[in-house]
């Protein structure tokens, strides 16, 4: 069969190969369901030339821009009514960026997808698709790439060019340079932000009530904004690097910086009404919670400070029992002393001062084996129940205790400094804590409101 081609398109017939050119580029879809199966016919128009043909004429369509200006649109996620009776998708795959060039692939019932179109010389790219579809945007070398994503809809800054998908249920957004920058927004319905260093972030939800997953690849910075109060969820996972998390009110951050203090990650998340931090990838990590009524620390962090005058950064210590010492500012280098002695009940710094107060890990396990003849952990703290926890409550001491192999007593002269030694007045020294090792061993064995003693 003869293919009339008008301007600005040519057509090569043994391999059913369409070729158009120019600087103005649309593409529409429209499918039927018959007893043969299913028909598509595709509707191409280059700088005002349209030409509709069946897809059994075309296997691949390529469309050449003029670069500058060009354009190009893709309309997908058309529905038909299958021999069922009942209502379909077809499902599509775009990929979009990278300087100006684009692909659309179509997925067949196995989920296959087969290239189908091929744009080049494009700055400016748009894809309108269905909840079926899903789609990619790669960030330009060179330039500095903002990505954005609302929900509904995603789109891509590049210096000159622009590029964007909407109505997919699924877009990713690639970052190529360490100047990107990802912007994520939530939807209409709940919504929930997870934030992985520079690996990935995604923000998933409903929107008008249509489902959405955006996902952000390899940022260094990264915003999560909420605008629906009161419903979404934002968590942060760490890094491989020595990573810091901060807990405000209205915005969280996890951050690490290179040794010249320049930011090497950055991931901010701001309006959540809950925020949750763990720590288990790697790095020397610290956490400064300043409203615990909205950020958690789940788990990992080898510190965790609070905001002084919070109910949950209080540690009444009983009369005969340990107290600890107030950490004038929160400084992620710095060393916690912890005094170990006699004293009366005191609160753990000054409430009025604002400063920052770092919790203790509770019943730590010493990281060497047990000797023989030597008692178990359990048994020198004569604790219930041993587990690496994170104070995150107010908490009643009832005793202060050693769960090293050496069985000797803490006296009130000792010190444990977080990342120092374990020093006193006629006592020997202890290696220091660096990377996963783990210090002069103790415990803080008590009770809480919500718990039996342990």
């Amino acid at each position: 069969m003869a293919v009339i081609s008008p301007p600005n398109f040519s057509y090569d017939t043994p391999t059913r190969t369409l070729t158009a050119t120019g600087s103005t580029f649309t593409f529409t879809q429209a499918t039927t369901a018959g007893v043969g199966g299913l028909t598509t016919i595709d509707t191409f128009t280059m700088d005002g030339h349209a030409l509709s043909v069946p897809d059994s004429l075309v296997a691949m369509m390529v469309v050449v821009g003029n670069g500058g200006a060009s354009q190009a649109l893709l309309t997908t996620g058309d529905t038909y009514t299958g021999t069922d009776g009942k209502t379909h998708e077809t499902q599509e795959e775009v990929v979009m960026g990278s300087g100006g060039y684009g692909q659309l692939y179509r997925v067949d019932a196995q989920g296959t997808g087969a290239l189908f179109l091929q744009l080049s010389g494009f700055p400016n790219i748009k894809a309108v698709m269905g909840q079926a579809d899903s789609g990619l945007i790669i960030a330009t070398v060179g330039v500095s790439n903002t990505y954005v994503t609302a929900a509904s809809y995603a789109y891509m800054n590049s210096g000159n060019g622009f590029y964007l998908i909407g109505g997919a249920q699924y877009v990713y957004g690639l970052a190529v340079n360490d100047t990107d920058v990802a912007y994520q927004y939530d939807g209409t319905g709940p919504s929930a932000l997870v934030m992985s260093g520079i690996a990935y972030s995604f923000m998933l939800g409903t929107d008008h009530g249509q489902a959405f997953f955006n996902e952000a690849v390899r940022f260094t910075t990264t915003y999560g904004i909420a605008q629906h109060s009161g419903q979404d969820t934002a968590i942060f996972y760490d890094s491989a690097l020595s990573d810091v998390f901060v807990g405000h009110t209205t915005n969280s951050v996890l951050y690490a910086d290179n040794a010249n203090g320049a930011h090497v990650e950055y991931d901010y998340a701001e309006g959540f009404a809950l925020v949750e931090a763990f720590a288990f990838v790697g790095g020397h990590d610290d956490a400064y919670i300043y409203d615990t009524t909205v950020n958690a620390v789940e788990l990992g962090f080898h510190r965790v400070c609070m905001r002084l005058g919070h109910p949950q950064a209080t540690l009444a210590a009983s009369p005969g029992s340990g107290n600890v010492s107030r950490v004038k500012r929160p400084n992620p280098r710095g060393r916690l002393t912890r005094r170990l002695g006699d004293s009366a009940t005191r609160r753990l710094g000054d409430s009025a001062s604002g400063v920052g107060v770092c919790h203790s890990i509770l019943c730590r396990r010493p990281r060497s084996r047990l000797t023989p003849g030597v008692p178990s952990p359990a048994r020198l703290s004569r604790c219930k129940n041993i587990t690496s926890v994170i104070l995150t409550m107010t908490m009643r001491v009832d005793r202060v205790v050693q769960l090293g192999r050496i069985e000797r007593r803490l006296s009130r002269t000792r010190a444990l400094s977080w990342g120092a030694r374990a020093a006193g007045r006629g006592t020997p020294s202890y290696p220091a804590w660096h990377g996963n090792e783990v210090p002069f061993p103790f415990a803080l064995c008590g009770y809480t409101s919500r718990s039996s003693r342990n």
